[in-house]
């Protein structure tokens, strides 16, 4: 029988604890900054995208105060860059039937195509983002949304 002690498993740096968060940060910095090439070739600057995307395709309105939810901003940064997307035909704003109080948010025709834009392109930055990578990218994907709803709600409540 051996006395000696079991040898500890070595872990890569990647790996270590503390390591999470930096590697957060890069992907977050590397995956925005080619989101905003690619946008600038459809005339979207970075955000824009994302509140396209948070507008309902079928043109139902949406408050404005949702729509700073859904993309976790403050409604005065809301309206701002809604001032940007209406100069560009792509968002049409109005008050509610209900409540005149509450701006509510439509997107146009031309907003509709843009949503597809960005749709079509999160796609293809997803699927270079994912080239030659193992099968792993469905259970990334999972564990990014499952990651993303967990400090979505720790930040909620800190809040």
């Amino acid at each position: 029988m051996s006395n000696a002690s079991p040898s500890p498993q070595t872990v890569s740096p990647e790996a270590a604890p503390g390591a999470l968060i930096p590697s957060l940060i890069s992907i977050t910095k590397c995956s925005r900054a080619l989101l905003d090439l690619r946008l600038h070739e459809i005339g979207l600057k970075a955000g824009q995208d994302h509140l396209l995307m948070a507008l309902e395709p079928d043109g139902d309105p949406v408050l404005v105060s949702h729509l700073a939810d859904k993309v976790e901003v403050r409604a005065s940064t809301v309206s701002k860059m809604l001032d940007r997307l209406e100069h560009r035909e792509l968002v049409r704003r109005g008050n509610d039937k209900t409540d005149r109080r509450h701006t509510m948010v439509t997107l146009t025709s031309q907003g509709q195509a843009a949503r597809n834009d960005v749709q079509e392109l999160w796609e293809e930055v997803e699927a270079y983002i994912f080239a030659n990578c193992s099968d792993d990218a469905d259970d990334f994907r999972q564990n990014a949304a499952q990651l993303n709803t967990l400090l979505t709600e720790r930040l909620r409540r800190l809040r």
